[in-house]
């Protein structure tokens, strides 16, 4: 969620000024996501092609062996070389490559005193940056600071100073309008730190809260609830075991910490199953919710052999070069008259080979059979 701590700005002494204040502390906080936890872009418009498989999931660029880890932020961050979602059919390391080309524009927001703080790595050019739209009343929209990467996925975290532009309306502009070597940007984790907000904070203990018990106290503190999972536990159900940073580490604000809360563990006499019991592997059936494929019967083993035995006896069977046997047939015919010439005419289509005609000797006994053994017709 995009970060502005909910503290006024101390000193003002007016009430016109303090309720300018106000408005700058409440509704920023929704306005766009900044980490991209959801796993969406919400409060963001996408223009082009470079944004359509965005937020990526994971360090893809460790899982495709690129020796440059991401350093992101959670678990989802903009990458646009990257293709994954955790999404099904993708894998980690998948990639659209350099080709796409598109920006992604922020929704507005009051822009108010202090910095504005994110991550950004990707190609060192120009047309790889992160920028600042700001909105001036008198001279219309100026483009203010911006940001490029080192020609390396890893991301390194920038700090710009908003006190020039406070009261104004400003945009958060991702550009990727390069498709050459390195023309990709990455950045994630966008974070605006009021100028009264102190360095570092301490993590507090939320150990036996709620999940939201500790989003409540997190948010008091200038940090915030990342992923929250369960795991197995006697303690109390739906209640903190462990939190990632732990209690006492000094971070800076705005930071999110993850929660572990309990889950009530099943055993058979609850009726589940024990928790040291897992399921037989089932291959890719494990993670689908599908049966395991039936059985295969014994027999089916067999047909290999039994075709590899039919080719080997086609091959001995097979006659030899050179040594190839006459044709051979067997004509049966009738005797249409006891004098002159007999033709025996083919019951199929005529095919090639030898024309064979007969001549009568009697009306009984054996014919004498006369070929044209010349051609093969």
């Amino acid at each position: 969620m995009f970060t502005i701590a909910k503290k006024c700005l101390a000193g003002l002494a007016v009430a016109g000024s303090m309720l300018f204040a106000a408005a700058l502390c409440q509704g920023q906080t929704d306005a766009f996501t900044g980490d991209f936890e959801e796993g969406n872009l919400r409060g963001w418009e996408a223009a082009g092609t470079a944004f359509r498989y965005q937020p990526t999931r994971g360090d893809n660029p460790t899982a495709r062996n690129r020796g440059q880890p991401s350093n992101h932020q959670g678990r989802y961050w903009i990458g646009t070389y990257e293709k994954f979602q955790g999404q099904r059919r993708q894998k980690p390391g998948d990639i659209q490559g350099d080709e796409p080309v598109g920006a992604l524009t922020s929704m507005p927001f009051t822009i108010p005193r202090g910095t504005l703080e994110f991550l950004v790595g990707g190609g060192r050019e120009y047309d790889t940056r992160v920028e600042l739209f700001i909105q001036d009343p008198i001279e219309g929209s100026i483009r203010g600071p911006f940001a490029s990467g080192e020609n390396s996925e890893t991301m390194r975290r920038v700090s710009w100073d908003l006190t020039p532009y406070a009261g104004k309306t400003g945009r958060i502009r991702i550009v990727d309008n390069a498709s050459g070597p390195w023309g990709h940007i990455n950045a994630d984790d966008f974070r605006i730190i009021p100028a009264d907000t102190p360095a570092t904070i301490t993590v507090p203990d939320l150990g036996g809260l709620t999940a939201g018990q500790s989003a409540e106290l997190l948010e008091r503190s200038g940090l915030r609830a990342g992923q929250v999972t369960r795991r197995a536990s006697a303690r109390q159900s739906d209640t903190v075991i462990e939190q990632d940073p732990p209690q006492g580490t000094e971070v800076r604000p705005g930071t999110a910490v993850a929660l572990i809360l309990a889950e009530e563990e099943r055993t058979p006499g609850n009726g589940g199953e024990s928790p040291d019991r897992t399921p037989p592997a089932t291959g890719n059936h494990s993670d689908n919710g599908l049966p395991p494929p039936p059985g295969i019967p014994k027999w089916v083993w067999s047909i290999p052999g039994l075709l590899a035995a039919w080719g080997a006896f086609r091959v001995i069977s097979r006659p030899k070069k050179g040594k190839t046997s006459p044709a051979t047939a067997t004509i049966r015919y009738k005797i249409a008259r006891d004098s002159g010439s007999q033709t025996v005419e083919p019951l199929k289509p005529r095919r090639p080979g030898p024309e064979i005609r007969l001549r009568a000797v009697s009306d009984r006994g054996r014919q004498e059979i006369t070929g044209d053994w010349s051609g093969s017709g």
